[in-house]
């Protein structure tokens, strides 16, 4: 089975110009073509990366002199640094999924010569699925039902390939009961606060492996 956490998914795509900038600022000397790309990637993957495609169409070869990516997450890298009158390049820009679900925007901004050039940005939308899904997220007790039992519903992305290997607190007097519903899908996490526990906010950690992997999800339980 292929490990969707370890793969490097690419995408080939034209970087377009983005208008707009100081009046001082002259057009970009390069060609784009579109200023945005979509990617999608698997569950559970941990980076992917574009590769974009530029052109030169002037008689003077254009230095790519910054690539400043909008996060620490992004970084970006252009092959040749100066692009050759009437040659190609490209620009590499790869990005680091920490965790994160949903769709995500990645932007690099693009500084060539000449000094006085209007910048480009350059941004790609990711579209990342989730691994699992909680429901809720926090449980909480007002001191009268202590001892009450109340579950989260925990459901895997199948196409994760994960599986739940365990839940823990640090709170001893929190019972936790997990009974599966669907195997290796659908779990409930069945929580149970002592009589005698006294007031606490309390993170519930929920272990996840993907293909050896563990990843981490925290649910809350407040005793108030």
């Amino acid at each position: 089975m292929k490990n969707p956490s370890s793969s490097l998914r690419f995408l080939m795509f034209s970087l377009g110009f983005l208008a707009g900038g100081a009046a001082s600022l002259s057009a970009s000397e390069l060609a784009w073509a579109q200023t945005e790309a979509a990617l999608a990637v698997a569950p559970g993957q941990t980076e992917c990366a574009a590769i974009g495609s530029v052109r030169n169409p002037g008689q003077t070869p254009v230095a790519i002199v910054g690539l400043m990516p909008d996060c620490d997450c992004v970084t970006a890298t252009a092959d040749p640094a100066a692009v050759p009158p009437g040659g190609h390049g490209f620009v590499k820009v790869t990005v680091a999924l920490h965790g994160e679900s949903g769709l995500l925007g990645k932007s690099v901004t693009v500084r060539t010569t000449p000094a006085n050039a209007a910048p480009d940005r350059l941004i790609l939308r990711i579209r990342v699925p989730a691994i699992a899904t909680l429901e809720p997220e926090v449980l909480a007790w007002s001191g009268h039902d202590y001892g009450q039992a109340k579950e989260f519903r925990l459901r895997l992305n199948p196409e994760a390939h994960g599986r739940l290997k365990g839940v823990t607190s640090d709170f001893p007097d929190l019972a936790l009961e997990v009974k599966p519903v669907e195997p290796d899908q659908l779990y409930r996490i069945i929580v149970t606060p002592q009589r005698t526990a006294a007031p606490h906010h309390i993170t519930v950690k929920i272990a996840v492996d993907l293909n050896g992997t563990e990843r981490v999800f925290p649910a809350t339980v407040v005793l108030r």
